[in-house]
């Protein structure tokens, strides 16, 4: 059906389906197909992520013609896993594009900014509020939760948890999470995409992972403990509160440009824009002077 409509260009938003790679795999030779990443992803098996995580799983046979992905960090992390990817092309994150294109640096409102999951309840969730709350019973710090979500906040578990205290909980909408992590001294979460975008805009987080190790990546990077005790948690914690964003930013520079691709001067959505235009621009070239595409 798609070789008889014979479109320009073929665009798919969803980097994690194996059926789509085999179509690419397919027709790309014929048709130019660009993959565009949605989020962060892992490669393995379903036995090392469990059914719990199995939606962030990649094929260790998917294939890609064009990906855009959101950094130099899938280049390395799925050529070292084997993934055949002829073209990758570094766009960052589409999804808040126009974030970026209006980004400014904000002034701290919160001490802390909880990322919420789609699914709250997991063990490797419960231990991540466990270890947040058992913090703010502590210390002074003020909070607020964002969620991911759009379920009514007192049907959620996340709101089970913190009822009881001081924090600030923010509905989800597109750019909520964003805007309240900018606005927080440290932002804290468990496998979320979020806060790679975060980092790169030189804000201060906390990854943790109670999960699967194959989703260390690509916060072991960082270099502290991703399974804390709380006495670890205690103190690491407090040593971001404390480090100055100036320190933070000159200790993680290159780390910051590595995990993400931020550039409000030029944003995903242009980037992505010119990259359409040359991928069909190229098909219109192969076809004209007589050759299939293959790049």
């Amino acid at each position: 059906m798609i070789t008889k409509v014979n479109p320009k260009l073929i665009i798919s938003l969803t980097d994690n389906s194996f059926f789509y790679s085999k179509i690419d795999q397919k027709i790309s030779n014929q048709i130019p197909f660009l993959t565009i990443q949605n989020g962060t992803h892992y490669v393995g098996d379903i036995e090392e992520a469990g059914e719990g995580f199995k939606h962030g799983l990649l094929n260790k046979k998917t294939f890609y013609s064009n990906l855009a992905c959101i950094s130099q960090h899938e280049v390395d992390y799925y050529s070292d896993k084997g993934l055949q990817v002829e073209k990758y092309h570094k766009l960052g994150s589409l999804k808040i594009s126009g974030y970026t294109k209006d980004f400014v640096v904000k002034p701290k409102k919160f001490d802390l900014c909880i990322v919420g999951n789609s699914v709250n309840n997991r063990p490797a969730n419960i231990i991540v509020w466990k270890l947040i709350l058992e913090y703010i019973n502590s210390y002074d710090v003020s909070i607020c939760i964002v969620l991911k979500s759009k379920i009514a906040f007192k049907n959620q578990p996340l709101f089970d948890y913190f009822k009881n205290t001081s924090a600030v909980f923010v509905a989800n909408t597109p750019i909520s999470s964003h805007y309240h992590s900018d606005i927080s001294k440290v932002t804290i979460g468990f496998a979320s995409t979020l806060l790679r975008q975060t980092f790169s805009r030189g804000n201060k987080i906390y990854p943790l992972n109670f999960g699967p190790g194959l989703m260390d990546t690509p916060f072991e990077l960082l270099g502290h403990e991703l399974r804390p005790s709380y006495s670890e948690f205690e103190s690491y914690l407090s040593h971001l509160l404390a480090l100055s964003d100036k320190e933070y930013i000159h200790q993680y520079k290159g780390l910051m440009k590595y995990l993400d691709t931020f550039n409000p001067k030029f944003p995903p959505a242009l980037k992505l824009e010119a990259l359409i235009t040359e991928l069909i621009m190229t098909k219109l070239f192969s076809k004209n002077i007589g050759i299939k595409h293959s790049d």
